[in-house]
C-alpha cells in the first residue's frame, strides 16, 4: 500500500503484503524500508488495515508531541 499527502512532500513507509511470514528472500536482511505484513492469501483485510492506521496514528501522536 502507498500513502502520501496531496502534494507528496510527506511520504509513509510501503506496506508490502505476502503471503510468508519470513520469505526466504528476507533472510539475511536485518531491517527493511518497508512495512511487511504476512497474510495468507496475501490479500489486504480489514484487521491489516486497521493496524496499519492504528500505528500510522500512534506515529502522528508522537510526532505532535
Amino acid at each position: 500500500m502507498v500513502a502520501a499527502n496531496m502534494d507528496g512532500s510527506d511520504k509513509l513507509p510501503l506496506l508490502v503484503l505476502g503471503k510468508s511470514k519470513a520469505p526466504i528472500c528476507f533472510k539475511n536482511v536485518k531491517s527493511l524500508p518497508v512495512r511487511y505484513a504476512s497474510i495468507k492469501r496475501a490479500w489486504m483485510t480489514s484487521s491489516v488495515f486497521q493496524e496499519w492506521v492504528h500505528k500510522l496514528d500512534d506515529t502522528m501522536a508522537t510526532a505532535a508531541k
